[in-house]
């Protein structure tokens, strides 16, 4: 496996310096991690083991405090045989990974129970229960990229490794600027010797990042080819991120998992020095003055592998679709069209749209469908005739709205995209002559 060698190798190399010194520990930090991870998770992350359409990738939120802690001890001990004891029966919140990225990262205001908790660090625990709290087990540090010149995405575990996009038809360097490091986090918690409020007024919430969506695969034709193509691969590539509130990314205490919002290069004066996030005894925690232990620059991410559909369409007059809100509306129109065809709830598919070239001369907008569990939706062989016939007549909202309503492309999932929403723009692409001369039949 080139990962392990790579790391074994640097593990060699820093050896020498000691292995005592920051970067031998950097490296080691990162073998034992390999080393311990469940072998059917790693299958089951990296595609080659089925989802069946289940989501797989969860995180809590643990905001148990001291004093709710003390509570639950005094609610056992006298009141051993109540059922409608809340503690004794309380359950973690959840959300999946790529919703929890948003609400429940560090820096974060979650409101549960009319109290006010904020969020303060990640859970160390990718193999304990989440509600064991002095668990401290290695994080799998990484590294996301996206080629500046196509808009390809992937990730690895070795920086040394990202020189070239992977990309065939590309190749160009990655630049320095477009490599996050990040840290998949088993969940989030707050610091157990902090206390709710109530206070509403000045709630914090983590700006929403669109994810990297990348696929691979030959380009087909659409039976027309003066109007696009597509590609469908059950190997796409998805990373969904948190960069924090500022967007400037995190500084992460791998000790024991706290964590802050970084407003600069600096390293946050809340982590210098800094106390355990969750640890029955309030002290300080040996992360604070070990150079390596602090990460700064750090992404919160999550990436998946899953089925893909890319489309890139062309206009009447032979245009490449460059317009975001057309390619938006178009992806959320055919995302649902695709949903209806198939039977299946349009939430089991995302859809968003990103900068690609369809050749070397030209630069376009793919409208991207994928599945949200890798259920083998957005990869299904279907008529794509019927497709663009459904999405044109979602398009002609029934209600006849000025841009975007809940009758034609505006769904829940879609509400931090409504300003990008526009169906009189889409249908300017979308037209009937288009329709009629989708086959090759029916062009001129």
């Amino acid at each position: 496996m080139p990962e392990w060698t790579a790391l074994r190798n640097q593990m060699n190399d820093t050896k020498a310096g000691g292995e005592s010194g920051p970067a031998y520990q950097s490296e080691k930090h990162q073998t034992d991690r390999m080393v311990g991870e469940y072998l059917l998770r790693e299958l089951a992350t990296q595609g080659f083991l089925p989802a069946y359409g289940f989501p797989t990738h969860i995180a809590s939120f643990d905001n148990m405090t001291i004093s709710q802690a003390k509570k639950l001890k005094r609610g056992y001990a006298e009141n051993k045989g109540r059922e409608d004891n809340s503690y004794r029966h309380r359950e973690l919140a959840s959300r999946d990974r790529v919703s929890a990225l948003r609400e429940y990262a560090p820096g974060a205001e979650i409101v549960m129970d009319g109290l006010v908790y904020r969020s303060s660090g990640i859970t160390l625990n990718w193999h304990a229960p989440a509600n064991q709290q002095e668990a401290r087990e290695s994080q799998a540090i990484k590294y996301a990229w996206r080629c500046h010149v196509c808009n390809h995405s992937g990730s690895a575990r070795q920086r040394d490794s990202l020189r070239n996009c992977t990309n065939p038809k590309c190749a160009a360097q990655i630049k320095g600027e477009h490599i996050h490091t990040f840290i998949e986090p088993a969940g989030f918690s707050v610091d157990f010797h902090s206390e709710p409020d109530n206070d509403v007024t000045t709630q914090e919430f983590i700006p929403v990042e669109q994810p990297w969506v990348s696929s691979d695969g030959e380009w087909i034709s659409l039976p027309n080819p003066n109007l696009g193509q597509f590609r469908v691969t059950t190997q796409g590539h998805i990373f969904h991120q948190s960069r924090g509130i500022h967007g400037k990314g995190y500084a992460i205490c791998l000790a024991c998992g706290r964590a802050e919002p970084m407003l600069d290069e600096s390293v946050p004066k809340k982590l210098l020095p800094h106390n355990k996030l969750r640890t029955t005894q309030k002290q300080e925690c040996s992360g604070s003055h070990d150079d390596w232990v602090i990460k700064s620059d750090v992404t919160l991410g999550h990436e998946e592998y899953t089925d893909v559909l890319e489309i890139q369409l062309k206009s009447i007059s032979a245009n490449w679709l460059r317009e975001r809100d057309v390619a938006m509306t178009l992806a959320v129109a055919l995302r649902d069209s695709l949903a209806y065809l198939l039977g299946i709830q349009a939430n089991e598919l995302g859809c968003d749209t990103k900068e690609s070239r369809p050749d070397s001369n030209n630069v376009c907008r793919s409208i991207l469908i994928y599945d949200n569990h890798a259920a083998g939706y957005s990869s299904h062989s279907i008529d794509y005739e019927q497709l663009f016939k459904i999405a044109y007549d979602r398009l002609n909202c029934p209600v006849q709205c000025d841009s975007a309503c809940p009758h034609c492309v505006l769904d829940f999932d879609q509400r931090f995209n409504v300003d990008n929403l526009d169906r009189h723009a889409a249908l300017s692409l979308l037209t009937p002559e288009w329709i009629n001369r989708f086959n090759i039949s029916g062009a001129q």
